[in-house]
């Protein structure tokens, strides 16, 4: 389990899932994450481009290490082969950061730094889904290295999805299968060290930041205007006090 991604709310959710129930029908969802327009309806089948790939590949590491010690012998072959699609070298782990950063500064460009909604996901819009697919896809063409990469990931998704439909369908079932893994899942969240909660403290602590600003600011403003008031009645005061000694001295 771990908190709904959106920042302001401290509902428990599935690891998989970005949002509570209670969050769903928010407003917030309806908004793209990087041109900042609010489309009408949801956008969450349209998000996910911008992920941590190495960070996700580590966890997948992880699931695959730890179904060895819960399912039968006869399937070890299959998911040690899962075991090593799964270790990144160096310049792959240097690929994924640079695919990574380039989607980010996508982000960026558009939405000009604003602060997404959901910890756990960013939500685009078909238009900028499209524009950011047609930079990606000539990006990955100019650099093999993030081409090659993706190329792996392809692969692996198939071979992956076929190793898994063949321990289901011959050996352990659905429901069983299901079980596990979502017991998996839970022991993984426990021994990951919170990089939700860290994100989710860090963004607390920038609006902290800008709500001390915004609250200087209010200071400032509020001395300027009390000076200005105070030469204001300086000066009608003293208009007065010449006035009365005019009046004094000529009478």
């Amino acid at each position: 389990m771990r908190k709904c991604g959106f920042f302001d709310c401290n509902n428990q959710i599935k690891w998989k899932e970005e949002s509570c129930e209670t969050c769903q029908g928010r407003k917030e969802n309806f908004v793209c994450d990087a041109c900042l327009k609010d489309q009408g309806y949801n956008l969450c089948l349209l998000g996910g481009v911008v992920r941590n790939d190495i960070n996700d590949t580590e966890i997948m590491l992880k699931r695959t290490r730890k179904m060895l010690e819960k399912f039968p012998p006869k399937f070890h072959s299959l998911l040690r082969e899962m075991e090593q699609s799964l270790i990144l070298t160096e310049k792959e782990k240097q690929a994924i950061v640079k695919s990574r950063l380039f989607r980010l500064s996508f982000l960026r460009e558009k939405n000009h730094g604003h602060r997404r909604d959901n910890i756990h996901f960013i939500k685009l819009c078909q238009d900028c889904h499209d524009e950011l697919a047609e930079k990606d896809r000539k990006f990955i063409d100019a650099n093999p290295d993030i081409k090659k990469i993706e190329e792996k990931w392809n692969e692996n998704g198939k071979n992956h999805l076929r190793i898994l439909e063949e321990i289901v369908d011959n050996g352990i079932g659905r429901e069983r299968y299901e079980k596990i893994m979502e017991e998996l899942e839970q022991e993984i969240h426990e021994e990951l060290p919170h990089e939700d909660k860290s994100k989710e403290n860090k963004d607390k602590n920038q609006n902290n930041g800008k709500k001390n600003k915004k609250l200087s600011f209010v200071v400032f403003f509020s001395v300027i205007i009390v000076l200005l008031v105070i030469m204001v009645l300086a000066l009608i005061i003293k208009k007065k006090i010449v006035s009365f000694l005019k009046i004094f001295i000529w009478s």
